[in-house]
């Protein structure tokens, strides 16, 4: 059922109608030690705040925002409401938080300056976003985009020399400088057909027909991690938030595991034999660039960076297969062609199994889980897991590392068990 839209609200030139159906889509939580951890693109997946581990805080930004969107409730409304409850959940002030993948501890605050800066930026972005859909839907009438800042000394010197700037809607421009372009960032998109340019030009308004030149800088943060950043955008900024392929249908990689996997002491079904194969068949050199290792994962489903593919799997459930999916992954280069045989061909499919996040019960989605014997004598065995909060990897090279994995992660309803070899106990 759509989300009903109040009478009367507005969010700059775009119906809010669009803007709540763009945060409607940002259906995973995903906790971040540091601002820098969900990059770019990532965040029109889901809901990260800079420091926050835990789901149910995430929720809460996610459900106040959202009725924020929904109601047409003012910045300091919403302030109010969000400072309440994680007040009440002791989130509040100073916060020691500590990064799960390195054990690093750092300090971050939350107070009201902080919250107005998550609503500025995510509500700002669901707006942007919305504005893209309705230029996409609505390009051959009004086939150009004119960038347009606010005009007064507080606008950054580079956006007010793109102000004016009048480009054709599909242009690459708009890849890396569509708004937001930083944070506190005003600027906005203004679409325009040809009558209405022409008419522009004729009364004299300063039009720019080509794309300011784009440069770029090398931009580093703490952890090391190394992006190239368009000259005059904030690193982070330096995209579209509305043109992403299958927004929100794309699981991104998880940081670290936030599971509890107790073994059940449920006895399990019987195991499928494992498959012989030729080692080439399954791993990569383990040399092998991470770049060219992903895209012999995308090939295996003829999906390339740009063009995603939506893979039906062995119970005719639906993966989206794209480059954004990796995006942040670390997993070892040499485990992608096994990886994408697990998915294509698994063994067994688990799905049900329930789990818990910070006392949170949840519900894992799909669960593939692969072994094989290598020509050379090696073992593999693989579980590729996907579920609401992403998606992540866990491999075994031994019997013994084997049957451990395979303990923690043969649970729950086992809804696939591949049909064309014995199995055994």
């Amino acid at each position: 059922m759509p989300t009903p839209v109040p009478v009367g609200l507005r969010l700059g030139a775009v119906e809010p109608r669009a803007a709540i159906a763009e945060f409607d889509q940002r259906n995973l939580l995903l906790p971040s030690f540091r601002w820098s951890d969900v990059w770019q693109q990532e965040h029109a997946r889901g809901m990260a705040v800079a420091g926050v581990l835990r789901r149910d805080v995430l929720q809460l930004f996610v459900d106040e925002l959202g009725q924020s969107l929904q109601q047409g409730r003012r910045m300091n409304e919403t302030v109010d409401a969000i400072r309440g409850k994680l007040v009440a959940k002791g989130f509040w002030g100073e916060m020691e938080v500590t990064d799960p993948a390195t054990g690093e501890v750092r300090m971050t605050r939350f107070n009201d300056a902080r919250l107005r800066l998550i609503y500025d930026v995510n509500l700002g972005q669901a707006y942007e976003a919305g504005q893209w859909q309705r230029a996409q839907a609505t390009k051959e009438r009004f086939p150009y985009l004119q960038y347009v800042t606010m005009g007064d000394e507080a606008v950054r010197p580079l956006h007010a020399a793109w102000n004016g700037t009048v480009l054709p809607v599909d242009h690459p421009w708009w890849d890396t400088h569509h708004p937001k372009n930083g944070w506190r960032c005003r600027c906005r998109t203004v679409q325009l057909s040809q009558r209405q340019v022409d008419r522009l030009q004729g009364a004299g308004v300063e039009i720019k027909t080509e794309a300011p030149p784009v440069q770029y800088v090398d931009w580093e943060d703490r952890n090391g991690r190394r992006e190239r950043v368009p000259v005059g955008i904030d690193p982070g900024f330096g995209y579209n938030p509305g043109k992403r392929p299958l927004r929100g249908a794309v699981p991104a990689p998880l940081l670290a595991d936030p599971f509890d996997r107790t073994p059940s002491l449920a006895p399990s079904p019987a195991l499928p034999f494992p498959r012989r194969m030729d080692a080439a068949q399954v791993l990569l050199p383990a040399a092998t660039p991470a770049a060219q290792a992903q895209g012999r994962f995308l090939a295996a489903f003829g999906a390339q960076p740009g063009r995603p593919v939506e893979f039906l799997d062995a119970v005719g459930e639906t993966l989206v297969i794209d480059a954004e999916m990796l995006v942040g992954s670390q997993v070892q280069p040499e485990l992608w062609p096994a990886i994408a045989e697990t998915i294509r061909m698994p063994d067994e499919i688990w799905s049900g199994t329930p789990m818990r996040i910070n006392d949170q019960a949840q519900r894992l989605r799909r669960r593939y889980i692969s072994r094989y014997v290598l020509d050379d004598g090696q073992r593999l065995a693989v579980v590729f897991e996907e579920g609401a909060d992403g998606w992540m990897v866990k491999a075994a090279r031994s019997e013994a590392e084997e049957q451990a994995l395979l303990q923690a992660m043969r649970s729950g309803v086992r809804v696939h068990v591949r049909s064309d070899s014995q199995v055994q106990p």
